[in-house]
């Protein structure tokens, strides 16, 4: 995972940096790492989650 606090956002043809807050999900042997959960919250909050194989 790169270092950086932002990720690319691409709409309209235009292509942006938005600041997020990046954090490493625990390793889940159970899991795919090429399958993953996104949730976002009311408050637009976005939550990542492993899914299950």
């Amino acid at each position: 995972m790169p270092h950086s606090s932002y990720i690319f956002h691409a709409c309209g043809g235009k292509l942006s940096e938005v600041s997020v807050e990046k954090v490493l999900l625990p390793p889940d042997r159970e899991t795919s790492p090429q399958a993953i959960q996104h949730v976002k919250a009311p408050d637009s909050t976005v939550y990542a989650n492993l899914a299950k194989a």
